[in-house]
């Protein structure tokens, strides 16, 4: 359950902002009540990260970690937001129900290249909220990425007051 709700809460918060951009487009083509629900609908997965990580750091055990090598990996996620281009663009040239349904299909491509690619650090919600994006090897050879709002982590030092997300993924409590 908890899994579900963590993915969830990512992949919604995730593409919230193409599905805003989506949904002013229709609503402004439109002008009607439908168009602009899913403006609001595409606001609430944003606010429901927002609690959902107030909650998941208050009774989340918290857990330490010592890096051999840090690095600062924020270029992902503006790369992840170019992806949103795509479908925004076939949605401005939609003319017809085909052109939307186009538009569909390219979300759901990247809606599934991002749940199969284990992409959940890949968030611009957390980018807009101040979180940065590292990529930590650790002793072992594992690799993991952590969202902090530290703006720089010191190499081979320890990083406290982490919670995991999701597997290989991990935010740090705390502000910089």
């Amino acid at each position: 359950m908890k899994k579900a709700l963590v993915y969830g809460g990512l992949l919604l918060s995730a593409f919230s902002p193409l599905l805003l951009a989506l949904a002013l487009l229709f609503s402004f083509r439109s002008g009607n009540a439908i168009g602009w629900a899913l403006v609001a609908a595409s606001i609430l997965p944003i606010a429901f990260l927002g609690i959902f990580l107030q909650v998941a750091r208050a009774v989340s055990p918290q857990t330490s970690l010592l890096p051999v090598r840090t690095r600062q990996q924020d270029q992902l996620v503006l790369a992840f937001v170019s992806s949103y281009l795509l479908p925004v663009a076939t949605s401005i040239l939609a003319v017809d129900s085909w052109s939307w349904v186009a538009t569909g299909v390219l979300l759901l491509l990247l809606v599934l290249i991002y749940l199969r690619g284990n992409l959940l650090h890949l968030n611009p919600v957390l980018s807009a909220l101040g979180y940065r994006l590292y990529a930590i090897d650790l002793e072992n050879g594992v690799e993991i990425m952590l969202l902090s709002r530290h703006n720089r982590l010191a190499q081979k030092a320890v990083i406290d007051h982490l919670t995991e997300l999701a597997e290989g993924v991990y935010i740090q409590k705390g502000r910089a």
